[in-house]
């Protein structure tokens, strides 16, 4: 048995919406469903994740799960949020070989809220990791990953 999947388990539900999107794009990208607690721990062996879920690397964790090269590129108006210009604007349309993830935002309190979903390609959601969330539904989509096959 997994050591501490009851953790890790909280950790993807609490803090996992990014790496839990990229899995669903693996699994509509593959022929086969992903085991999201081995593939968590494989990547937290190989550095792509950190142990709170964050991800260093989607394309590294793509390509580790599906063998397979990408590029995610950040789409948004402005500047990210370490002073960056986006890579396309956030009314970016995916082409057929793509996928995304959204990134919505809301503000409780002085604390804002991000949660990451799969996109349908035109900025809708297809798929919630959570599903309900109340962070798309009272939020607004502030950016978006867009993912390529290199």
């Amino acid at each position: 048995m997994t050591r501490n999947v009851q953790g890790l388990c909280a950790a993807l539900g609490a803090d996992g919406c990014y790496e839990l999107a990229l899995y669903g794009i693996c699994e509509k990208r593959g022929s086969r469903p992903v085991d999201v607690v081995r593939a968590h721990e494989s990547a937290l062996a190989a550095g792509l994740v950190e142990k709170d879920c964050f991800v260093k690397s989607a394309a590294g964790l793509l390509r580790a799960v599906l063998g397979t090269s990408f590029v995610v590129l950040k789409a948004g108006d402005g500047l990210d949020s370490a002073g960056n210009a986006y890579d396309l604007p956030l009314d970016y349309v995916c082409a057929p070989d793509e996928s995304e993830i959204l990134r919505f935002e809301r503000v409780e309190g002085r604390s804002t809220i991000g949660h990451f979903v799969i996109g349908d390609g035109r900025g809708g959601v297809d798929e919630d990791p959570y599903e309900g969330s109340k962070t798309v539904r009272l939020g607004r989509l502030v950016s978006k990953r867009i993912i390529r096959p290199r």
